[in-house]
């Protein structure tokens, strides 16, 4: 049985300023379920995408920026290639990114705004001030089914 992998055509991520703007949704508890609960904890989606949603364990391709409260940006995927991840399982990701991409649809753009209990908490060395919201500008660009 061959693995279906659905791909975005696009080469170059989509640039901070796609994210601008208002967003067409906001997930609510109906889609985010017990972690609509969480203080802070919001994904917005910026632009809807196509086909079928992530779900837990669908091998996927990310590209990421990560912004600081203030707006200073804190990481990127940008300047290399999306970063692989299976979502739920994979240390690459903090808890709240991997919950903030599950149900994405390819080329689908979220902010995801990720209180420190679902991020970095308080971790030194990662350059992430002690209970940081930070925000992930997050577009899905590949996805292999788990």
């Amino acid at each position: 049985m061959a693995l279906a992998v659905l791909a975005c055509p696009q080469s170059q991520p989509q640039p901070r300023s796609a994210f601008a703007g208002p967003p067409v949704r906001t997930l609510g508890a109906a889609e985010l379920g017990e972690l609509a609960a969480v203080e802070g904890f919001a994904v917005a989606v910026v632009r809807e995408g196509e086909g079928e949603p992530a779900e837990r364990g669908a091998l996927v391709r990310i590209h990421y920026i990560a912004l600081l409260p203030d707006g200073t940006e804190l990481d990127s995927s940008h300047e290399d290639k999306p970063i692989l991840v299976r979502i739920g399982s994979d240390s690459k990701l903090i808890e709240g990114l991997h919950e903030g991409v599950v149900g994405m649809r390819l080329g689908e753009l979220r902010t995801i705004a990720i209180p420190s209990r679902l991020g970095y908490q308080n971790r030194a060395g990662v350059g992430v001030p002690a209970d940081a919201t930070l925000t992930f500008l997050v577009e899905l660009v590949e996805i292999t089914p788990g």
